[in-house]
């Protein structure tokens, strides 16, 4: 049984998966979570940072699909590098009319943070952005001023980390992740309509493609472990209890794998906020179901360092949080449920509402 279905992003998912699995493989034994120059190279220059945004805007061209098939490629194989996050900030970029930066200028975002605030003004800014992941290795970071306590009218802020008092630490996957503290720190504004609620919502899509890629690595990875690991002298795969864990897995991978390739479908995606709230809640509860699974059918080596199941599962705990947490979404769901004319409207009907918001 394959973890793996057909979708529009299946040309670029062929065409790339030799890129990812030579350049990250399964036996990768040097530090596989160290930025390395060379391999961003190499990943700036296969446009894979700015795929899926207009070729006049600075992207690389491509559908939603194809991005979110890059990126399932990059969780599969637990890429130690900001593809995401540069899409993400390559995308901002762009909604504000700008030219999205690749290469040596390439940005990483800030993601909405609670501890974050902001205050901005004649050019100045004063306050903290926390947790930035990669913030100490990019050019550049963005953040939407709405979505980090500077106003609605704050548009898209461009901060030069280097002007910043910046401390480094590492996040759950080994990563690191960074705290700017500006004080008085010029900052560059653009203006932009982009609210909060939709960066939000193509943030939460982004890292369930990521999700749906380490699901099915570590459905993949167990499957090959179970068959040749063996116990009472057959191999722990003709198990049924195993077998239980392994069909856990493989479910669990292809159906966030089918959810978030159906959102990637929609011309505007940013319009179905139930879709993409209920895509990135049930990617959290089904990461909880594959970690489990995955740890119990590997036993002991599944906790060791050197052996690689962990650089995906520590990923699935990580992107749990991104871009919305399950009580956070869960409350979400209320606040829309709460509003709508009835369930069946809210789940069912894509029809635009009085507000102007989909119901």
């Amino acid at each position: 049984m394959s973890t793996h279905t057909s979708d529009p992003g299946s040309e670029i998912e062929a065409a790339l998966s030799g890129f990812f699995r030579d350049t990250w493989p399964d036996d990768m034994s040097d530090d596989p979570d160290v930025f390395r120059d060379d391999q961003w190279s190499a990943v700036t220059e296969l446009g894979l940072t700015t795929i899926g945004l207009p070729e006049h805007l600075g992207g690389a061209g491509g559908s939603l699909s194809d991005l979110v098939a890059v990126l399932q490629l990059a969780g599969r194989h637990a890429v130690p590098l900001p593809i995401a996050e540069a899409n993400l900030a390559a995308w901002l970029t762009s909604r504000s009319g700008h030219t999205a930066g690749s290469g040596p200028m390439w940005s990483t975002i800030a993601r909405p943070e609670r501890r974050d605030h902001l205050t901005i003004r004649d050019g100045l800014a004063t306050g903290e952005l926390c947790d930035v992941p990669w913030g100490n290795e990019a050019p550049q970071v963005l953040a939407l001023g709405s979505a980090h306590g500077a106003g609605a009218a704050a548009g898209t802020i461009v901060v030069d980390p280097d002007r910043c008092t910046v401390t480094v630490r590492e996040d759950l996957a080994g990563q690191p992740i960074a705290h700017l503290t500006l004080d008085d720190t010029p900052v560059t504004r653009w203006d932009t309509d982009l609210t909060a609620d939709e960066f939000a919502l193509r943030g939460m899509l982004v890292t369930a493609a990521l999700m749906s890629g380490a699901m099915t690595g570590a459905a993949d990875l167990t499957r090959e472990y179970v068959e040749v690991r063996e116990q009472f002298g057959r191999p722990i795969s003709k198990f049924q209890a195993v077998q239980h864990h392994v069909v856990e897995l493989v479910q669990m991978a292809v159906m966030t794998r089918s959810m978030v390739e159906r959102v990637a479908l929609v011309a505007d995606p940013t319009a179905q906020q139930i879709d993409i709230r209920a895509l990135k809640l049930t990617s959290n509860e089904n990461a909880a179901h594959v970690t489990r699974a995955a740890h119990q059918a590997h036993g002991a080596i599944g906790m060791t360092r050197e052996y690689r199941l962990h650089r995906l599962t520590r990923r699935l705990h990580l992107w749990r949080d991104a871009f919305g947490t399950d009580l956070e979404l869960a409350g979400q769901f209320g606040e829309l449920a709460a509003t709508a004319p009835s369930l069946a409207a809210l789940l069912l009907d894509d029809t635009p509402g009085p507000a102007g918001e989909t119901v």
